[in-house]
């Protein structure tokens, strides 16, 4: 393989489709396109067979606007700190492992809300720890593992996580110790109710929700001066 030139020379600055090369300018307008494009996933998720190919679609989606390795693989050893991620020629061959052994969980389905969390916090950690790409990984992680949920049976919204505890339990998590993001998963799932169900389930309890309704509506008038 053909080693890349992730940065402009004598800089720690991403070559980038849009030839920025202030380090500040480069975060925001990364920022705003990334956003853009997940705002998009969330409305139209990317299908596949969650593994190394799906998620190379999903980063690749992400930061399409970006990068021209956008969705590729690394060719170069990165770190964190004292942190070091996978070295790049073991990321496929790791990530192979990985996504078998995910397959053979059924993708989560049919487990319990105890086990799902353990399980998402137990893939996230680990495609942390291999960290395929030479930047986004985080991203391209949280929508993935966000329809590996859904797949799941259940929904689940980042803006409903504390950032801070989120950064702490990925910290946490690379270090071994899923506890934290286990927790948060926990916390922040919630199942899917199939809409046949849904709708039957408020055809049969209509007189309950009318009184919630008129509940609610007290509760606003009490806060009237």
């Amino acid at each position: 393989m053909d080693r890349i030139e992730y940065c402009y020379p004598d800089t720690n600055i991403l070559k980038n489709k849009l030839g920025i090369k202030d380090s500040g300018k480069l975060h925001e307008m990364e920022r705003g396109l990334t956003f853009f494009r997940l705002a998009q996933l969330e409305k139209e998720p990317i299908p596949g067979r969650f593994d190394l190919q799906h998620l190379q679609k999903i980063h690749h989606h992400i930061f399409q606007d970006m990068y021209g390795w956008a969705g590729q693989i690394r060719l170069t050893n990165i770190a964190k700190g004292n942190s070091l991620f996978a070295l790049y020629h073991l990321i496929e061959p790791s990530c192979d492992e990985l996504f078998k052994a995910l397959k053979k969980d059924n993708y989560l389905q049919g487990l319990s809300l105890d086990k799902v969390s353990e399980r998402l916090a137990h893939y996230t950690s680990e495609i942390n720890a291999i960290h395929p790409f030479r930047e986004g990984n985080g991203r391209a992680t949280r929508e993935f593992i966000r329809c590996l949920a859904k797949e799941a049976g259940y929904e689940l919204n980042y803006s409903e996580f504390d950032k801070n505890q989120l950064v702490g339990a990925y910290i946490a998590s690379f270090k071994g110790d899923n506890t934290e993001l286990n927790n948060l998963y926990k916390e922040n799932l919630r199942q899917i109710i199939p809409e046949l169900e849904r709708d039957s389930f408020i055809e049969e309890n209509k007189s309950v929700v009318v009184i919630e309704e008129y509940r609610e509506m007290d509760d606003e008038w009490e806060l009237e001066p």
